[in-house]
């Protein structure tokens, strides 16, 4: 009993977290024991204080070993032999036994004690470690909890997950989260113009004022925008008339807003972070939320020219359409959804058109061909070049009549367009169990009776 008195004098006398986990630490370090504290911070678990160690081990996600397996389940671990324990780190030389109970605060798990052992732990010491969790828990809480991150550390993490998306619209959400997240503002609001001579329109809102922002009329919207043209922040609190922004902050605080910060995130997106309250926003704020933009502005420029060469890589550069590989994994892909018709179209004596009008021309005509057969699919319906003068269609629940009927009217409308050229297709709709391969066989070899027949026209497979 003397012991826990101690403990709780000691405990009591300390003034911080990282004060009170030492005092935990010296009160169960002894012969053959290396205990330890850990408390979670930005999803990691951080070492407060340990003893008996010859290497710190620090940054433990939850489910790491034993440490990492108490705090994520909130329930203590006592194993006598960590020989037995699969799922624990590779002991220290000497580690035989190993105790961790968890640290509850607040109704939520905060982090541990732990202590490893050179022998088994009997049950009075494995109780002593109980009891020393729950005191340290009790004077964690007293002391207010954990210290939490600071706003820079905050941004600094947001700002990695920024630099791992490559999704325009996943930024754009991470920015809105984030802007709360290092401020100590609760709404936010993203607004994107499309456009160079577009209105801005919002992209994403976050927490409870975004859907009433969003909401703001254009006009008021563009007013606040001219205020960031410059690169500047601006920063309003209702009531105060120095420095005021213009109409558009009046209307943004319509909804509820009475304080708010608007800056740009790049040339075509505002971010606005707004509260209920009056809340004070200090300059070391508005300078994180402009490295955020900053931050966000430079991600969404990578994650734009991500999508950009993606395109390109996965499309034709003379008609826009998909090229050869990426019909083929298309195909592939309807045929795994269910029932699908192919079409294979080829453009009918293409080298002599090019040989009488020349090769500009023909990439003229070959470019309103393939918006022609593209405007005479039906929604949902995907065109693809897969050739020189060759074109391929994947019409998704399209039956051999369906697909039949399509084809005369990718061909008709050919026909009536102003190149002249003409068009041989070859059509065949997918049988029970048939993959893409054999599927596409089949339209090629419906394509080939369309030729053999004087070409100008359209052959269907029902051999499937």
């Amino acid at each position: 009993m003397a012991a826990v008195d101690t403990l709780s004098t000691a405990l009591a006398r300390t003034a911080d977290v990282r004060a009170a986990s030492w005092a935990a630490v010296e009160h169960l370090q002894g012969p053959g024991l290396r205990p330890s504290v850990y408390i979670e911070r930005g999803g990691r678990l951080r070492c407060q204080a340990l003893s008996g160690y010859r290497q710190l081990l620090d940054g433990l996600p939850p489910w790491t070993g034993v440490i990492g397996r108490t705090y994520a389940t909130g329930e203590a671990n006592v194993v006598q032999d960590v020989r037995e324990d699969p799922q624990d780190l590779p002991p220290d030389d000497g580690v035989v036994a190993d105790a961790c109970f968890p640290l509850r605060c607040g109704g939520r798990i905060v982090g541990v004690v732990n202590v490893k052992s050179d022998e088994p732990l009997d049950d009075d010491a494995v109780e002593d470690i109980r009891r020393t969790a729950n005191a340290l828990a009790a004077r964690v809480e007293a002391l207010g909890g954990p210290i939490p991150e600071s706003p820079s550390q905050r941004l600094v993490r947001h700002a990695i997950a920024l630099a791992t998306q490559f999704d325009v619209a996943g930024i754009e959400r991470a920015v809105v989260t984030a802007a709360v997240d290092i401020t100590p503002m609760r709404s936010a609001l993203l607004l994107v113009r499309p456009t160079p001579d577009a209105a801005f329109v919002p992209a994403c809102v976050h927490g409870p004022l975004g859907p009433s922002l969003a909401e703001t009329p254009a006009p008021d919207v563009t007013a606040l925008a001219a205020f960031t043209t410059a690169g500047c922040s601006i920063y309003t609190v209702a009531g105060e008339h120095a420095g005021e922004p213009g109409a558009g902050a009046d209307t943004l605080r319509l909804p509820g807003a009475s304080s708010l910060a608007v800056l740009a995130a790049g040339p075509d997106r505002i971010l606005v972070v707004a509260d209920a309250t009056t809340t004070g926003l200090s300059t070391e704020h508005c300078e994180l939320l402009e490295l955020l933009a900053a931050q966000a502005s430079a991600c969404l420029r990578t994650a734009t020219s991500v999508r950009e060469l993606r395109t390109l890589a996965s499309t034709d550069a003379l008609t826009g359409l998909g090229h050869h590989a990426t019909f083929h994994a298309e195909l592939a892909e309807a045929r795994a959804d269910g029932d699908v018709g192919v079409l294979v179209i080829d453009v009918d004596r293409f080298k002599a058109y090019n040989d009488r009008h020349g090769h500009p021309a023909g990439d003229v005509a070959l470019r309103r061909t393939a918006e022609v057969l593209a405007g005479a699919l039906r929604r949902g319906d995907a065109l693809f070049r897969i050739g020189g003068d060759e074109f391929a269609a994947l019409l998704p629940g399209a039956g051999g009549e369906s697909t039949l009927e399509i084809a005369r009217r990718l061909h008709d409308a050919v026909a009536d367009g102003e190149t002249g050229l003409r068009v041989s297709i070859g059509a065949a709709s997918a049988a029970e169990g048939e993959d893409g391969v054999a599927l596409l066989s089949r339209a090629d070899r419906a394509l080939y009776v369309a030729k053999e027949q004087g070409r100008d026209g359209v052959a269907l497979d029902r051999t499937g």
